[in-house]
């Protein structure tokens, strides 16, 4: 079951980094996993066309119960390699 994300996972990401266009510096594009459900998708951070090197990372930020560590674990990590040219995808999900 848990290979049953990683082909469409796997395509999504190549299409959002073929585009190009799925932020640059801009605020992080949400890609929902499945329609109208809020609690899974992936915040695409792109970083600026200027320092893009063609590297990405998946973040799979930490948490307990109560939520996720969304800020530390997952955005300040993001803009962090954005700053280095890497490109972003961190997984937004709800246990």
């Amino acid at each position: 079951m848990r290979y049953s994300l990683l082909i469409p996972l796997g395509l999504g990401l190549l299409a959002l980094a073929q585009a190009g266009d799925a932020g640059g510096g801009k605020e992080p594009a949400m890609l929902q996993l499945w329609p109208d459900n809020k609690d899974a998708g992936i915040f695409v951070h792109m970083p600026p066309a200027e320092k893009a090197n063609g590297a990405a990372v998946v973040i799979c930020p930490g948490g307990g119960y109560g939520g996720l560590a969304i800020d530390h674990e997952g955005k300040q990590i993001a803009e962090w390699l954005n700053g280095h040219g890497v490109a972003a995808f961190m997984i937004y999900y709800m246990v």
